[in-house]
């Protein structure tokens, strides 16, 4: 969230890497968009929106 205010969006997708060493950030999307992936519809969206709900048993591995 830090992210997106320090650069002035309202909404953005972000890319991190979970290291040993902690979070790395990797980049930062102000459009997001990801419905053109084959099966995104199917997949990302449930996943998204139980991830927003925080529900994490929902979650598949």
């Amino acid at each position: 969230m830090q992210v997106a205010t320090e650069l002035g969006l309202t909404m953005s997708v972000q890319d991190w890497l979970i290291t040993e060493t902690g979070p790395t950030f990797l980049e930062v999307n102000p459009q997001g968009q990801w419905l053109f992936l084959e099966g995104s519809e199917e997949m990302v969206t449930p996943t998204l929106c139980d991830h927003l709900a925080c529900d994490p048993t929902q979650i598949d591995a």
